[in-house]
């Protein structure tokens, strides 16, 4: 394998252990915000902002994730494009 590809799995394997701590959090706020409330409505308003919150962070997480998976596999598919391409020279 190319230096990429180790490079990049390590990339992706960081960035997927890195998203727990971040929901873990944003839950335990919003529990701590939530005791404070003093209506139904202020409890629903809080809890809209959190929802879009986590649902907006969850979509820029996959996004991220995404985007280092394709660079693994294009990274991880390069030596054998390479090899192949060696291997079947075009007729002259």
């Amino acid at each position: 394998m190319p230096d990429g590809a180790p490079s990049s799995c390590c990339k992706f394997y960081k960035s997927a252990v890195n998203l727990d701590s971040g929901p873990c959090t944003a839950s335990l706020d919003f529990a701590q915000a939530l005791i404070g409330v003093k209506s139904p409505s202020e409890a629903m308003e809080l809890w809209s902002a959190h929802a879009k919150a986590q649902y907006e962070a969850f979509a820029a997480n996959a996004k991220e994730l995404a985007e280092l998976a394709k660079k693994v596999a294009i990274d991880t598919a390069e030596p054998i494009k390479a090899s192949a391409s060696k291997l079947f020279q075009p007729a002259a």
